[in-house]
């Protein structure tokens, strides 16, 4: 498997539009299985051909010649995602910023969905009819070019602004701002500052917040330039010794850090960090 991240070209899509990613296995009987990490993220995949199945197994993407193109919206995720692929696949997806897709589709995600992950075109079956032009092209920097093309003209403010002053306090983990002292600072009450986490990104601010605790503490252990001892990196990203991050970490992922760190993989250039397993996927 080959994957490769890219940023949009247009700066007017930065605060919209985290990255992009190229996902590639060619091989007919290939099969993938990864487990992703909760996440901050909301993402939309889009496959060439395939159909697409959700249970308790987790989410499945097959090949079939015959199929048509697909769409799929992920959430922001509270939970680990085991993802399994089968067959030559390949995948072009669109990391948003945590308020980018609601701003450029001017819909609350629970306009769109209650799922973790749902086969829905976010912007009417626009993106999805761009789907066979996106593999048809000859190099990446024609098709990033072809999705900035799409989403550029799809740039409004968000339709709740108190919203977005509300993103970054709430994520600052290290001497942040308590959750209710960030909702009087802005006149809502704490039950207002929770549906509009809710409507908007199907998540409470406290659960936003812890997730974004588990993404920094996860990004400082990965960063290989900068090895520190897991007391040192539960004290700095804000937990109260290691075992509070131990206990966290088990949390936010079913694994101790140590075995985190050794099954997962960080992949491309930007915070991809998956556990891989490739042969079998499920039947």
């Amino acid at each position: 498997m080959d994957i490769t991240t890219y940023k949009p070209q247009k700066p007017a899509l930065w605060p919209y539009i985290n990255y992009y990613y190229q996902q590639v296995y060619d091989q007919p009987e290939a099969a993938l299985r990864y487990q992703c990490f909760p996440h901050l993220n909301v993402s939309i995949s889009l496959f060439e051909r395939a159909y697409f199945q959700f249970d308790q197994r987790g989410s499945l993407v097959t090949y079939h010649p015959q199929s048509k193109p697909l769409c799929l919206l992920t959430l922001i995720r509270s939970n680990p995602l085991w993802v399994h692929h089968k067959g030559p696949l390949r995948k072009i997806a669109v990391v948003f910023e945590p308020l980018g897709l609601q701003a450029l589709s001017q819909q609350p995600l629970l306009h769109l969905t209650r799922g973790a992950v749902t086969p829905i075109d976010a912007f009417g079956g626009r993106l999805t009819q761009l789907i066979p032009a996106l593999f048809a092209t000859a190099s990446p920097d024609e098709w990033v070019n072809d999705l900035d093309s799409f989403f550029l003209p799809l740039v409004k403010p968000l339709a709740h602004p108190v919203l977005s002053a509300l993103i970054q306090p709430t994520a600052q983990v290290i001497d942040g701002v308590p959750l209710h002292q960030i909702a009087d600072q802005f006149r809502l009450s704490r039950r207002h500052m929770s549906r509009l986490f809710q409507y908007y990104l199907g998540c409470s601010p406290e659960t936003y917040r812890q997730i974004a605790r588990f993404r920094y503490a996860l990004q400082l252990a990965t960063q290989i330039e900068a090895k520190q001892t897991f007391t040192q990196l539960a004290y700095r990203t804000g937990h109260a010794d290691q075992a509070h991050w131990n206990k966290q970490c088990r949390k936010w992922t079913g694994y101790s850090p140590t075995t985190l760190l050794t099954v997962g993989t960080q992949l491309g250039q930007q915070d991809l960090f998956w556990r891989l397993i490739n042969g079998p996927s499920i039947s």
